[in-house]
């Protein structure tokens, strides 16, 4: 999942499609050989954790599969997701660009990549997850690296950069266009705000917050390690995070905390 967290994924899987398979822009290229197509697949799965994996062409055909999907269900899947991206597409701005619908059913997660250039085909996916990155539910991510957590936080762009530091001011974690020196003044900025808010005794301990300067949002989380220890989370960007979206987050991070208290 991480591999996709800077460029997007169509466009990455589209560089690797050309690889596998040779595409050009032809018209007169013969059909592409089913074993390219497999290993393009099998590389889709390693690389984005699909259970299986499945490519779709211009006329709604199913031209692949790998993975554990039966010749009906696939039948279906290629026709259907040829309807419902064709409806999906009329929401778009620029129609021809990097497309992505995401479906969620019975405990799985439905991808279907339409991979910018020409040919058009489409790419689909299914697993616990979705691919890309800002739709990924933190839970997945409760036994990755900190760094994981910070690119799902800061996702979607345009966001700057996330980042968790410890009450000493110490980098933890630290993901985008910001570095550890900025980071390092942010946290300790941000802990003197915390101790002022929290001396409105009327309304208790704050948790998170956020602060607008400058055309930008900084939005914070606050969890509790122990009593003489606690992390900061900040994420830097033109907008806010969503309130679910931090709210996700606190919990993952006390989740993680518990789980190891000595991470870091």
């Amino acid at each position: 999942m991480t591999a996709f967290m800077g460029d997007s994924p169509a466009r990455v899987l589209r560089g690797a499609l050309a690889s596998f398979l040779g595409l050009s822009n032809q018209p007169d290229r013969p059909s592409y050989g089913l074993a390219g197509w497999e290993r393009f697949l099998d590389f889709c799965r390693q690389t984005l954790g699909a259970e299986s994996a499945f490519a779709v062409d211009p006329s709604g055909l199913a031209i692949a599969h790998r993975g554990e999907l039966s010749p009906q269900v696939l039948e279906e899947l290629a026709a259907r997701i040829s309807l419902a991206t064709a409806q999906a597409h009329r929401l778009a701005d620029e129609p021809d660009g990097e497309f992505a619908l995401v479906v969620r059913y019975r405990g799985k997660w439905l991808t279907v990549l339409r991979l910018v250039g020409e040919p058009v085909f489409k790419v689909g996916l299914v697993g616990s997850n979705p691919v890309h990155p800002a739709l990924m539910h933190p839970d997945s991510l409760m036994d990755g690296h900190w760094n994981d957590l910070m690119r799902w936080a800061g996702a979607p762009t345009p966001a700057r950069g996330a980042f968790l530091v410890d009450n000493m001011g110490l980098v933890i974690a630290n993901h985008g266009q910001i570095d550890d020196l900025e980071v390092q003044g942010i946290g300790g900025r941000l802990s003197l705000v915390y101790e002022q808010t929290d001396r409105i005794k009327s309304m208790g301990r704050s948790s998170w917050l956020a602060v607008y300067f400058d055309q930008r949002w900084l939005v914070s989380v606050r969890v509790r390690v122990s009593k003489t220890k606690q992390v900061l989370f900040a994420s830097l960007g033109p907008v806010p995070m969503h309130a679910g979206r931090i709210m996700d987050l606190k919990r993952v991070l006390r989740l993680k905390l518990k789980a190891d208290p000595n991470a870091f």
